[in-house]
């Protein structure tokens, strides 16, 4: 899976060394995953719409 994300040995390193991270390292990680959540959510959407789904994301059901 590594492979097909574009990882490397090196990166795999540096993100099972993340106890030992610099505020540096903890923003970029931090941007990345927001990066790809936003575009997970923005796919779903896409996906809704094409499929004329009417679901609503609520608080009720995130707090789960």
């Amino acid at each position: 899976m590594m492979t097909s994300w574009g990882w490397n040995d090196t990166r795999l390193k540096v993100l099972d060394n993340r106890a030992n991270w610099k505020v540096g390292q903890v923003r970029k990680a931090h941007n990345e995953l927001l990066n790809a959540m936003m575009q997970s959510y923005r796919n779903l959407i896409r996906f809704a719409r094409r499929n004329n789904l009417s679901i609503r994301a609520s608080p009720k059901i995130l707090k789960r």
